[in-house]
């Protein structure tokens, strides 16, 4: 990461630093959306016998945000950065609760590169 260079008159840059402090504390509170082209999320299933034919090649398949609600209907977010994909629920034929997981990878990086592309435009 560069550093952020705040330019202009004085008066310019307290109004840009202020922008800059309302980002700083709406992310704090808010965070950002998911599901974005730019993040990355591996699947994992559950790596035993039981695991679906459905499952079972997505084993470590990495997704983008943007591909989940596609790939997978019925997920349902479990935690921050954790998807229960839910397969099962959109294949009758299927037996019991889906175990598999979906994971976000470099969760910190993808958050501070949003942050700083935000700061950085308000810099200008």
């Amino acid at each position: 990461m560069s550093e952020i260079l705040f330019v202009g008159t004085l008066e310019q840059i307290r109004e840009r630093l202020l922008q800059a402090q309302d980002i700083l504390e709406t992310r704090a509170t808010e965070g950002y959306p998911l599901l974005q082209p730019d993040e990355e999320w591996v699947f994992d299933t559950a790596k035993d016998e039981r695991v679906c034919p459905v499952c079972s090649p997505h084993d470590r398949r990495v997704f983008r945000g943007d591909e989940i609600p596609g790939a997978f209907p019925s997920f349902e977010m479990i935690g921050v950065g954790e998807i229960a994909p839910r397969v099962h629920l959109d294949n009758p034929w299927l037996q019991g609760e889906c175990r598999c997981g979906i994971s976000l990878l470099d969760a910190k990086e993808i958050i501070t590169e949003r942050l700083f592309q935000e700061l950085e435009e308000v810099s200008r």
